[in-house]
């Protein structure tokens, strides 16, 4: 008896172990087109079965449409060329949210709506379906738009020689070139954020929407807020979450350090590393002059070989903008920095090897976005001034650096650049860790808004904006029913800090 409960038991295990495999190993393409294509006047839609990436045990899957819509490449000459836009749509979670339908804009150009509804944004996309339907817009020139504007090649930057930007600059700017020549016959003009805010109409009218609620995230909300300004009328609120103003091309040195003065605080306090590590900002002004003096090399294996790599002030400098970009990196920030003080540097010579080769961006409609515009004469003066006498250097606008002195389209006219003047209630949604789209941007732009709320993420990176807490998509869809804000900060969890 006790031999057939054990073959039993073994099969039973077996019949357990196919089924996780095939749930959760194998758990089936992200995005699946369930049924036909139909069109809904302008809009060409199909049911799509849409999984989430995120999953901890078994995926989660949802219904939606996939959308395509032309629309005109200049809107200027709307007779002419076409471009075609995609979008995903899904439906109001119950017949109660009856609210007007939420058009939510991703991250620029190099994000997709795919990724973002499927992402660690998943869960906030659901909850946005308590307020009415939902469409979550790629912009122009993104991978699943048409023109892709995708860039052949990579580049590559060498590994016996320090990284600087007076190197690296010029090789990516190389690799533009090569984008630009591949696109040769295409107005790279036309994949600005002004354009991206006409899509946004031209997206209101295909959903014979008379207004909508406008959900925009970092480099999305220079698009969202243009449209604010171009169309006054047309959106019931608007929520913008890590803002960069049509003015603010250029992040300022001075904005990453306060970053980088709010993590050294949580460092110095923490019990764990605290009294170890206690002044992050010494530690990174000293490393960065020391490898400046004497560059550091380090012998890597890499393919059943050793490779020397040499450091300079430049990878350390990427290295803590690439750690202060994410809580758990930024969690192992301070053990990863004492051991260079000791002189190990190999942590930082395996994250260096790999980010010397195969570099590419995934759409030249990017360059196109972050090329399209300048900074406000007074935010050019601060940048000036702040570079010369930052440890960081300008390290972070390496892009826009290497970029728009060889960008062929010229910049969008001077009343793109204008403050935006809205009387649309929007939230602002900010971290106070987030050196992308940094809190101080929205000191900037308040002044043109009658009506504003600010919502602070305090801990959280550009990433956490949206998916730091639960309280964050609770407040934003009560937001956009119409409730004025209960709170105007959310404290995320504190970080734990691996030890030294």
């Amino acid at each position: 008896m006790t031999r057939w409960i054990w073959l039993a038991a073994v099969l039973l295990l077996a019949a357990a172990g196919a089924w996780y495999y095939q749930a959760v190993a194998r758990p089936g393409p992200i995005l699946q087109v369930v049924g036909e294509t139909v069109r809904q006047g302008e809009l060409t839609l199909a049911p799509i079965r849409l999984r989430n990436r995120s999953y901890r045990f078994l995926p989660t899957y949802v219904a939606g449409e996939e959308g395509r819509l032309f629309a005109p490449l200049d809107h200027e000459r709307p007779d002419g060329r076409t471009v075609e836009l995609h979008l995903l749509r899904f439906a109001p979670s119950s017949n109660d949210a009856h609210g007007w339908p939420t058009v939510v804009l991703v991250d620029g150009p190099s994000d997709t709506a795919v990724g973002f509804a499927s992402g660690a944004t998943f869960d906030f996309i659901q909850a946005l379906r308590g307020v009415g339907e939902v469409i979550v817009l790629d912009q122009r020139g993104s991978r699943y738009s048409e023109p892709f504007l995708e860039c052949p090649g990579t580049y590559a930057f060498p590994v016996d020689e320090p990284n600087t930007v007076e190197r690296r600059g010029p090789l990516f700017a190389a690799y533009v070139r090569q984008c630009i020549r591949a696109w040769a016959g295409t107005n790279l003009g036309l994949f600005t954020p002004r354009d991206t805010a006409h899509d946004i109409e031209d997206v209101r009218r295909a959903l014979g929407a008379e207004r909508i609620n406008l959900v925009a995230v970092g480099e999305g909300t220079r698009a969202a807020l243009d449209y604010l300004r171009l169309y006054p009328n047309r959106a019931e609120q608007a929520v913008m979450v890590g803002a960069q103003a049509p003015n603010q091309a250029d992040v300022l040195p001075a904005d990453v350090e306060a970053v980088l003065d709010r993590v050294a605080t949580a460092i110095a306090t923490d019990v764990t590393v605290g009294r170890a590590f206690p002044d992050l900002r010494s530690a990174v002004d000293d490393l960065v002059a020391e490898v400046e003096r004497a560059p550091v090399t380090v012998n890597v294996p890499a393919g059943g070989e050793t490779v020397e790599v040499v450091l300079g002030a430049y990878d350390v400098i990427s290295y803590v903008i690439f750690a202060l970009r994410d809580r758990d990196r930024i969690a192992t920030l301070p053990r990863v920095l004492a051991a260079m003080q000791v002189g190990d540097f190999r942590e930082l010579a395996g994250l260096a090897l790999p980010s010397r080769s195969d570099n590419r961006i995934a759409t030249l409609a990017q360059i196109a976005v972050d090329c399209s515009g300048k900074n406000a004469p007074e935010r050019a003066d601060r940048l000036a001034e702040q570079v010369p006498a930052s440890p960081l250097g300008n390290y972070v606008n390496l892009v826009r650096m290497a970029a728009c002195p060889i960008w062929p389209a010229a910049l969008l006219p001077a009343s793109y650049r204008d403050p935006v003047l809205s009387a649309t209630p929007t939230l602002f949604v900010s971290g106070t860790w987030d050196i992308d789209t940094p809190p101080e941007n929205i000191n900037e732009i308040l002044d043109g808004f009658l009506s504003a709320w600010t919502l602070s993420i305090d801990g959280a990176t550009h990433r956490d904006l949206l998916t730091g807490s639960p309280q964050i998509a609770e407040a934003v869809t009560a937001f956009l029913r119409g409730d004025t804000p209960a709170a105007d900060s959310i404290v995320l969890t504190p970080i734990r800090f691996a030890g030294l």
